[in-house]
């Protein structure tokens, strides 16, 4: 038996991204190597051109002002305001690299999380709400771009303008640039905490934005809908609405104010700088020792060393806080796959359509998960209808899952055509099998596109007849727009019955050698029920076919009945067969016979 079991690891908010964690994120940047290199050397210029305004300024108040040479004048005012124009100009396209890249980043990130999501097995959605996915999706990966793009571009961009504007005031005064840079590291000393704090709060944050959106989701659906207005709730909803609202909204507001305290308490040392170069530098003005210029040029590099400095202490911090978007996004890309398409998959190049079970087991929740299927074999022929009945959680409907290859078995083999599923290619499968179940499934879209999912190149001819078959033409043409017209989510625009008759049309359409049915009329009325009883007789003519049903009515005509109790196969055989045998099969046909006469 296999010792899987779905249960992806949630990485706690308070640990730290790994050296391992940040080489991912460099393995999305770095294959964009045009953009990061465009970038890189606007960073640089920017941080040299930076350097400038401030020699300028003293070469005017050293020598220019007291030489009275108006050429130095002109040409340092020049250097100034050429060397202010192309750092803007820089500025503007190292905004557009930044963004093309952030978003190229995130357009592999979300494509990879969406290809992970595709091969998840249906065990993963009977675990996950899919506002969850969504939110991960969606919202994560958006925080994801504002870091790429503007953190991270930010931190790089005001490192090398610190360290440009420091070489050049060593340059100038040792002494002073020492005074000026001591006061430093009371930017950085508070950023850990800081920035530990403020990531917690986003990691909660992000778990709460990903319940609110769960909850509209599951409010704001038909479904939702009409629960709430038959139960009467909305006053009730209306107050979770608030008070999953309100506590996004206190989240937000306590992760801004903890940094705009910080921010605040860096800007007031921020002051002290420029007071004391004026102090200690004018001393040594008058003591001769250094020229008005130098205090002059060390006052403007001041302004653009710490707000630099406070940027990249702000960058670190909000960089800090990221890892818990980080975190979120790589869980997702890490999810174990559970059942995986085949790596060379078996071509089936006639297949005839037999579907047959070996000794096949499944549990759900592994180790130790409850067992639903225990040792079953049976075989579908070619061209065959084989049923399945039993009370409720017999395993019915697991096996039809293992048919179409939602889950794998924990022991044992599927095969179609004596090819085992795990063989097969997904493509192939889906186009050689084809499901109906009690609810049939539709997007919002037309039918005509509803119809064309299953056969995308579909001529209208086809169409046609595959509605014919399906008993469905009629119901079509009736429809304000025919093919055109917009049947809603999940098709609730339609009834019940002609949604069943659209999603034989669909099969009908796509033309599988095997059919899967699984309770396709239990939920609807007489008339529906032999509208949709008379399509499958057209439709099954031919094919093999594996059919469950509640109303044994419908599966007296089977070649084979498989009677299940308790995940076992307990008896088989025929309608007439298995009434002889006074059996499990003859007690629930007598107890819905009984039921039908009442």
């Amino acid at each position: 038996m296999s010792s899987f079991h779905f249960n992806y690891q949630k990485r706690p908010a308070d640990v730290k991204m790994s050296l391992a964690d940040w080489r991912r994120i460099g393995r999305y940047v770095l294959p964009k190597w045009r953009n990061t290199a465009q970038l890189v050397l606007c960073i640089v210029v920017s941080a040299a051109l930076a350097v400038v305004p401030g020699l300028a300024m003293k070469e005017i108040v050293d020598q220019a002002i007291p030489g009275r040479s108006v050429a130095l004048l002109l040409v340092m005012v020049t250097s100034m305001i050429v060397a202010s124009l192309v750092a803007n100009l820089l500025g503007v396209w190292q905004s557009f690299i930044a963004t093309r890249l952030g978003q190229g980043v995130i357009f592999d990130i979300r494509s990879q999380m969406f290809d992970r999501l595709l091969r998840q097995s249906l065990r993963f959605y009977t675990n996950t709400r899919s506002a969850e996915a969504l939110s991960r999706l969606q919202n994560d990966a958006s925080g994801i771009q504002s870091v790429v793009s503007g953190t991270m571009v930010n931190l790089a961009s005001n490192t090398l303008t610190v360290i440009a504007i420091a070489a050049v005031i060593l340059h100038l005064d040792w002494r002073l640039a020492l005074l000026a840079l001591a006061i430093l590291p009371i930017f950085i000393l508070p950023t850990r905490k800081v920035g530990q704090a403020r990531g917690r709060i986003a990691s909660r944050t992000q778990e709460q934005i990903a319940e609110f959106n769960s909850y509209v989701q599951e409010r704001l659906s038909i479904g939702g809908f009409l629960l709430m207005r038959l139960f009467g709730t909305q006053q009730v909803e209306r107050q979770r609405f608030q008070q999953n609202s309100g506590a996004i909204r206190d989240l937000v507001i306590e992760q801004n104010s903890l940094g705009r305290w910080f921010l605040m308490f860096i800007t007031s040392f921020a002051s002290v700088g420029p007071a004391l170069i004026f102090l200690v530098g004018g001393w040594e003005a008058i003591a001769g020792t250094v020229t008005t210029g130098t205090i002059v040029a060390f006052v403007t590099y001041l302004g653009r060393l710490y707000a630099p400095a406070s940027a990249l202490v702000n960058a670190q911090v909000d960089l800090i806080s990221a890892t818990a978007l980080f975190r979120r996004i790589f869980e997702y890309l890490d999810l174990p796959i559970e059942v995986d398409d085949a790596a060379s998959p078996t071509t089936i190049s006639h297949p005839r359509g037999a579907l047959s079970f070996k000794n096949v087991s499944l549990a759900y929740d592994l180790p130790g998960g409850r067992v639903v299927l225990d040792d079953v074999s049976f075989e579908v022929p070619p061209g065959k209808m084989v049923a399945l009945v039993g009370p409720s959680g017999a395993g019915k409907t697991s096996i039809t899952y293992l048919a179409t290859r939602l889950y794998d078995p924990t022991a044992g083999s599927v095969c179609f055509d004596d090819v085992d599923l795990r063989s097969i290619g997904f493509g192939t499968l889906a186009r050689l099998t084809a499901s109906v179940t009690q609810e049939a499934i539709f997007f919002n879209a037309t039918v005509k596109d509803s119809l064309l999912y299953a056969k995308p190149d579909a001529s209208d001819e086809e169409i046609e007849r595959a509605c014919r078959l399906a008993q469905v033409h009629d119901v079509i043409a009736s429809l304000p727009n025919g093919l055109m017209t917009v049947i809603g989510e999940k098709g609730y625009k339609l009834s019940g019955g002609e949604r069943q008759r659209l999603a034989l049309a669909r099969i009908a359409l796509r033309d599988p050698k095997l059919i899967i049915l699984d309770e396709a009329t239990s939920s609807l009325d007489s008339q529906s029920e032999a509208q949709i009883s008379e399509a499958l007789k057209t439709l099954l003519a031919g094919r093999s076919s594996l059919v469950i049903a509640h109303r044994l009515s419908t599966v007296i005509r089977a070649d084979l009945i498989l009677v299940l109790d308790q995940g076992r196969i307990v008896d088989r055989g025929t309608h007439a067969e298995l009434l002889s045998r006074q059996g499990l099969y003859a007690t629930l046909y007598r107890e819905q016979f009984l039921a039908h006469q009442s």
